[in-house]
């Protein structure tokens, strides 16, 4: 088999180049051969990024011929005027960050469906075969399911988990166990899987406990959209038989995302905070009552949404202390905490500006959800009770030369380094290892 990488036909960042070839060489090694090619203005541009290989001249609709698989990095959200063999896999690799928007940047093109080759659990249970077969959300009983197998290996639920996890109820004694919970700031969507910070947070503890005969094992449950409600149905399904010994909940954003939006009898009267596309579920099941606002006129008050935050994450933190683990709570950071941002950041900043400068009820929900994030931390300290870490204020205080956000919610894997530095010395600190 050999694969055909096409480098950008536009003049990138030498970094996200380089980081887009080993990402995409990677992710094909098993191939026989892997060809690079690059447009006739950029030949010579980027013939220092493939310093063992031949540069060929890119031809468009001629030089895939021939090749089992394509992957253009690019800059283009579409690749247009090309007919590919049906036979042909074909993939884009996002190099703009400024276009992600929330997704990995490997995308598939060809087949225009998930097939067992790139979802190895399609078949695996009747909502993964009743789903969409592409990059997005699927029906589940408990709460949506997130399936982006193109973010690379994930389990049959959709978690960036590679391993069958379940004999590790009758772990060893010496064998910890660390589950992290939350939404896709957890899941790491702009991170490979051996860059998100649960990856990370495993690998750096290994070194330290490897020395006083200890193992360890960190699973991310990390699931786009969720909030801590979700959270819990995910450890009471597949975590809580475990028993952990540390469970993090890296959470915060999207809890104050929705709060904000929910129906408030339930938020200030029941504390249920929930994802907002289920009021358009129950619209189109019943077709009662107005089409429901992405976003209303009014907010909930922030009173209400920090007290059904601190119920639900309480209620977590009990679920875990009754199967005696610890319980953590790692408030995420945005990159409006930044004091003083990467000059990329900025880029993204003034872009930002830009999209809601046309739209004031969007641009209200961000500034809210901005501002309570960085009230969040201090709320927890006042309750006294949580163990968390305020990141917040770790990213506030990282320097300009470190760019660690590609969008205002999700790190990049310099900000998931950073991430799991801080989770590895928490839990060192509490082990009382060096």
């Amino acid at each position: 088999m050999t694969t055909l990488i096409v480098l950008p036909e536009t003049d990138e960042d030498s970094v996200d180049v380089d980081r887009a070839i080993k990402l995409v060489t990677d992710r094909f090694r098993g191939h026989e051969e892997t060809i690079f090619a690059a447009p006739k203005e950029t030949v010579i541009r980027y013939a220092a990024a493939v310093p063992v290989h031949t540069l060929h001249d890119y031809v468009p609709g001629e030089s895939e011929a021939g090749h089992n698989t394509v992957v253009y990095i690019t800059s283009r959200q579409v690749i247009e005027g090309i007919e590919w063999p049906k036979s042909q896999r074909v993939y884009r690799y996002q190099v703009n960050r400024l276009d992600l928007s929330g997704r990995g940047p490997f995308r598939q093109v060809q087949p225009a469906e998930f097939d067992e080759t790139e979802h190895l659990h399609l078949d695996r249970h009747v909502f993964n075969r009743l789903g969409p077969k592409k990059w997005g959300f699927e029906n589940f009983p408990y709460g949506c399911l997130y399936m982006d197998p193109e973010s690379g290996p994930i389990d049959p639920f959709g978690f960036r988990i590679q391993e069958d996890y379940r004999p590790l109820a009758s772990r060893d004694n010496d064998h910890l166990l660390v589950a992290v919970f939350g939404g896709s700031a957890a899941f790491s969507v702009y991170c490979q899987i051996n860059e998100m910070f649960p990856a990370r947070l495993e690998q750096k503890l290994s070194l330290a406990l490897e020395r006083v005969g200890k193992k360890i094992t960190v699973l991310n449950f990390g699931m786009h959209d969720n909030v801590v409600m979700q959270e819990m149905m995910t450890y009471l399904l597949f975590v809580q038989q475990l028993r952990p010994d540390v469970v993090i909940s890296h959470s915060g954003h999207n809890d104050i995302w929705y709060g904000l939006r929910n129906d408030p009898y339930l938020v200030t009267q029941h504390n249920i905070i929930y994802q907002q596309h289920a009021e358009y579920w129950s619209y189109l099941l019943h077709q009662e009552g107005d089409v429901p606002e992405e976003i209303p006129a009014e907010f909930n008050l922030k009173h209400n949404i920090l007290t059904a935050m601190m119920v639900r994450h309480r209620q977590f933190h009990e679920l875990v202390e009754a199967g005696n683990g610890r319980f953590i709570w790692g408030v995420q950071p945005l990159l409006f905490d930044r004091k003083t941002p990467h000059i990329r950041e900025i880029e993204y900043l003034d872009d930002l500006t830009k999209f809601l400068k046309a739209d004031p009820r969007r641009r209200k929900m961000y500034n809210r959800v901005a501002s309570l994030i960085a009230e969040l931390p201090s709320e927890v300290d006042k309750h006294g009770d949580f163990e968390f870490i305020d990141f917040p204020s770790v990213f506030a205080d990282a320097g300009p030369e470190q760019e660690l956000m590609w969008d205002h919610v999700h790190a990049n894997p310099e900000g998931d380094e950073i991430i799991a530095d801080c989770y590895t010395e928490h839990l060192l600190g509490l082990w009382e290892i060096d």
